[in-house]
């Protein structure tokens, strides 16, 4: 799937609703899998100034709403269209981005661990799914400016923050 010929200005709710859809189609053991993992978890994702809360329904269908400060969410995380561009490009680890400050996480350490290896499954299958690799070229390429490669400053992580990272399993190789 090529980019589109003219930029898309698609929502962030668009975008996540298609790439699980895409998951599903391509990958479904990969799907099947995010689903085990997730389980009945809602989360709250945030790219700039969008932001949206994400579920699993009964029937195994993502649900996507509109973020409502009163709802309540197992995990929460936040950052910009500059650093989800180099996530899904491969430039950035996940762990990374929320050592440097580029991703803010909340929630119950289980919860978070468990949306991160969600995210980490889309991650891994979309070498092997050029549909997947379409829908990250139509948000590279839609109408918003691109600000890839903005770079911010580590932020300042104390030493049992470090420690509770690296015991959960997060700190990886970096």
């Amino acid at each position: 799937m090529a980019a589109s010929a003219s930029p898309r200005c698609s929502t962030l709710a668009e975008y996540l609703a298609a790439l699980v859809a895409e998951l599903e189609r391509t990958d479904p053991i990969a799907y099947e899998r995010m689903g085990r993992t997730v389980g009945k978890r809602r989360a709250r994702i945030g790219v700039d100034d969008e932001a949206v809360d994400v579920a699993l329904g009964v029937s195994g269908s993502l649900e996507v709403t509109a973020a409502k400060a009163d709802a309540p969410v197992d995990g929460e995380g936040y950052t910009d269209r500059g650093t989800l561009l180099d996530l899904l490009s491969g430039y950035l680890e996940v762990t990374e981005a929320v050592t440097r400050g580029r991703l803010t996480v909340r929630g119950q350490a289980g919860d978070v661990v468990r949306i991160f290896q969600a995210i980490e499954i889309i991650l891994d299958a979309s070498p092997r799914a050029p549909g997947l690799q379409g829908l990250s070229d139509d948000f590279k390429f839609d109408c918003r400016r691109e600000e890839r490669f903005r770079v911010q400053p580590a932020a300042a992580f104390a030493g049992s923050e470090m420690v509770l990272l690296a015991r959960l399993g997060l700190l990886g190789s970096t």
